[in-house]
């Protein structure tokens, strides 16, 4: 019998779909078992779920099938649809509209264009595009361009900027794009459900509200109140990431017994090896911390040589007297008393 391989879930991305008013499970159920019968959902609350195909088909299927019903959904881009990104500089503004055309002509079909926002005050009627080929395109011819539509141009390869996330072209959410997004345009510049090119606001005497947080500034602005929220959520799942990718450390039963008796062998006095003694190296502290503070009071006021020699002798033994119980073999009993007592041999 034949074993049919099923490719992973976890690599074929969700598609979250917006619940109209009145959904039930059987139709959910009913709409995407149009297009592929083979599938799961995850309920997300906020009259949402999440439908989990099981290959790249199916997600292709569902994703066309969806769209061609309008439904409201948006998905994420799958890694054998990828598609090249190169931005172009130093065409007008009109050019949104027929740069893919132009293109096209030239040879490079397939091709979304969407205008980017840039700080340069020019770039209101110069804006710099962002353009997306097909996987597979060659982007080194594509950069070779000098000329389009009789205007001088310089391509670029797109880098994106991780630290601000992903946003949406088309709804102004986070966390997916444009190409992926079937829910309704809202405006960069206001909260209306147009696209951006459409809207009547064309004075800046009135402010930009943002349709994320309803504060005055473009739905783009890097200090958005809703993009700061969605950047620290990123912040964390990569911390989460990195934490669970990072090797846990044996634990200390674990150690073979000469590893542990080599780890644990006096280490409040420094001494590792039978040869550290032998040569002479001395790890023994200072007298003051191995004799009681009232060790005067008990030396003779005739201060006798032998009689100091064999109070140390006994403080000392006093003093390593735990570790000696500790040692577990005689040559480890042999070094503690030798690194003590040896200079009174």
């Amino acid at each position: 019998m034949a074993i049919t391989k099923r490719n992973n879930p976890a690599r074929i991305p969700p598609i979250i779909m917006e619940l109209q008013s009145g959904w039930t499970h059987g139709k959910i159920k009913d709409v995407i078992e149009r297009y592929d019968k083979k599938f799961h959902l995850s309920y997300k609350g906020q009259n949402k779920v999440a439908v989990q195909c099981y290959s790249s088909e199916a997600h292709q299927a569902i994703k066309e099938g969806l769209k061609s019903e309008n439904m409201l959904f948006h998905t994420f881009t799958r890694k054998d649809e990828r598609m090249s990104k190169v931005v172009i500089k130093g065409l007008p503004d009109y050019f949104e509209t027929c740069l893919s055309d132009e293109l096209d002509s030239m040879g490079f079909s397939g091709a979304i264009v969407s205008k980017l926002y840039s700080p340069n005050k020019y770039a209101v009627s110069c804006p710099p595009f962002l353009v997306q080929m097909p996987s597979g395109t060659d982007i080194g011819k594509i950069r070779s361009i000098k000329y389009i539509g009789n205007c001088s141009v310089k391509i670029e390869r797109f880098r994106s900027n991780a630290s601000l996330g992903t946003q949406c072209y088309r709804c102004q959410k986070f966390g997916h794009a444009a190409r992926n997004c079937n829910l309704p345009a809202r405006c960069v510049k206001c909260t209306e459900q147009h696209q951006t090119k459409d809207c009547p606001k064309k004075d800046k005497a009135t402010p930009a509200k943002c349709c994320n947080c309803q504060l005055d500034h473009p739905a783009n602005y890097s200090k958005c109140e809703e993009r700061q929220r969605y950047i620290l959520m990123l912040k964390n799942q990569r911390a989460v990431r990195k934490t669970a990718n990072q090797p846990v450390p044996p634990k200390r039963n674990d150690q073979p017994h000469a590893e542990k008796q080599k780890n644990n062998y006096l280490p409040e006095f420094g001494i590792k090896t039978w040869a550290d003694v032998n040569s002479g190296v001395q790890s023994i502290p200072p007298k003051s911390s191995l004799i009681p503070e009232d060790h005067d009071n008990l030396i003779p006021e005739d201060h006798d040589v032998a009689t100091r020699e064999m109070l140390d002798i006994m403080v000392t033994l006093k003093t390593i007297r735990g570790q000696f119980l500790q040692c577990t073999s005689m040559i480890d009993k042999v070094v503690l008393i030798l690194s003590h007592l040896g200079k009174y041999v």
